[in-house]
């Protein structure tokens, strides 16, 4: 085998252009070994980290901020390469947690300052400004961005679609114009220039352009999620419908995960039950768990319906781990407690590298109300293992709210909702408000909740006495 440097460096590249990154992070890792301070090294180091953050999840982030960080030990972070201090900032970028993407908001601000920014940069902090909230500095990046290269279309692309999240429809034609000038025809124009025609509440042309794809070879489900984006739901039902003519498994799933985020619960069942013995078991138990999820409550027919099909597929493929999963999921609706947790500890002890069954362990334990450190100890296991993704916190805040913790959990859910502003959270704060004496505060966070769409429905099984309590308390004052 090869010992100098810049061959390695040359298999190395060799094998990631053969998709090999086993065989190019072993490289890599002789690399860095021998290099020391070499260009070869340095480059080594960035690709590895690259390369750890792209596959590995949550450890595989932590491991790849690791090797970037040894280049720099021992000295001023501000005068570390700033390709390193990039490679830095885009790892942490992609991570849930709200400190994480404020360290690559600063390391990017840093670069900027030492005159030392790409156009990238540019493009990735203003993604980070608007994803934490702070949309005129996003708005200002971005324009900067656009006077530098206003002819890119990825950043024009951006740029069009923030206008629109942002209400800003007029502004965005403006650009819209640039995009169609650049890219006239493509895929990607004309979803976009439906995205601001339905802003505009032009909704006939809107769907008109998204059903111009059919002319292309582009899958009838993704033109029928297109339109279900756009709000269009009768469009995208019609074209979930028709696309589901053909038969095929995976065009009458998508119809029916669709008919489960619509509330049509039976029927989107009676469609998974048809898929039981022709598609992968695990596929149609993901499916039809996530279809509870959106059902009401208290349909017990039907969650006892898909435990029955999921037991069944569990019993024939016992190494299954996600139909284990699923069928402690469904146990937990029906209020089957023991057996849940019973599958859920099974299903970590036999895979003790991912959080999700220690996180809905501590969930059921921590909404049964008498086990809540206990609970707050498993969500901790699980964000150590999988990141502070905002529903492990939202899982943790209720657990921290069951032992009496009021001020972990109001931290935990303000950092889960900077980052994705979901209604079961803001109850979760209304409660956590409420317990603190905060009681407009709590008032404020359930009125959020209840815009978002929360009723007593969709409220957790296990959940729907305490809002219902809430309710009553923060309207009888």
């Amino acid at each position: 085998a090869p010992k100098d440097v810049p061959t390695l460096r040359a298999v190395a590249v060799f094998q990631l252009q053969s998709n090999e990154p086993a065989k190019a992070q072993s490289l890599m890792n002789d690399i860095i070994r021998l290099g020391g301070d070499s260009d070869d090294a340095d480059w080594a180091r960035r690709s590895l980290a690259q390369l750890l953050a792209m596959g590995g999840g949550h450890q595989g982030a932590l491991k790849a901020l690791e090797v970037l960080d040894q280049a720099g030990q021992g000295g001023d972070p501000r005068e570390a390469a700033p390709e390193d201090l990039r490679a830095k900032a885009k790892i942490l970028a992609t991570q849930p947690s709200t400190a994480k993407r404020t360290e690559a908001i600063a390391i990017l601000q840093g670069l900027i300052e030492r005159r030392q920014a790409i156009t990238d940069d540019l493009f990735l902090l203003a993604q980070l400004f608007e994803a934490a909230g702070d949309w005129p500095k996003a708005r200002e990046q971005a324009r900067k961005l656009l006077d530098q290269r206003g002819n890119n279309p990825i950043y024009l692309a951006y740029y069009i679609t923030a206008l629109v999240r942002h209400q800003l429809a007029g502004e965005a034609q403006v650009y819209l114009d640039q995009f169609k000038a650049l890219a006239p025809g493509q895929t990607a124009t004309i979803v976009i220039e439906a995205q601001v025609r339905n802003a505009q509440r032009r909704s006939e042309e809107a769907v008109a352009l998204i059903r111009s794809l059919r002319e292309t070879n582009i899958a009838p489900v993704v033109i029928a999620r297109a339109l279900e984006e756009l709000g269009q739901l009768d469009a995208a039902e019609a074209d979930f419908r028709a696309a589901a003519q053909s038969g095929q498994d995976g065009q009458v799933l998508a119809l029916a995960e669709y008919l489960g985020r619509r509330g049509k619960t039976t029927e989107a069942l009676d469609l998974c039950e048809k898929l039981w013995k022709t598609t992968n078991p695990a596929r149609v138990a993901t499916s039809s768990v996530a279809i509870l999820y959106r059902a009401d409550a208290g349909d017990h027919a039907n969650q006892r319906r898909v435990l029955d099909k999921i037991a069944a597929a569990a019993h024939a493929q016992p190494d299954v781990l996600s139909l284990q999963f699923d069928l402690a999921n469904v146990q937990t609706l029906l209020g089957q407690y023991d057996e849940a947790e019973a599958i859920f500890r099974k299903v970590y002890e036999l895979d003790k590298t991912r959080g999700s069954s220690l996180n809905n362990l501590a969930w059921m334990l921590s909404l049964r109300g008498s086990r809540g450190a206990e609970a707050v100890a498993l969500a901790n296991r699980a964000i150590q293992l999988d990141g502070e993704v905002p529903d492990l916190l939202d899982t943790r805040a209720v657990a921290h709210l069951a032992a009496g913790q009021t001020d972990l959990a109001i931290r935990d859910l303000e950092n889960a909702l900077a980052v994705s502003p979901k209604p079961e959270m803001y109850f979760h704060l209304a409660r956590a408000y409420a317990q603190s004496g905060r009681r407009g505060d709590a008032t404020e966070s359930l009125k959020r909740a209840k815009d978002l769409g929360l009723s007593a429905s969709s409220v957790h099984p296990l959940e729907r006495a305490t809002y219902n309590q809430l309710v009553g308390e923060l309207a009888s004052r």
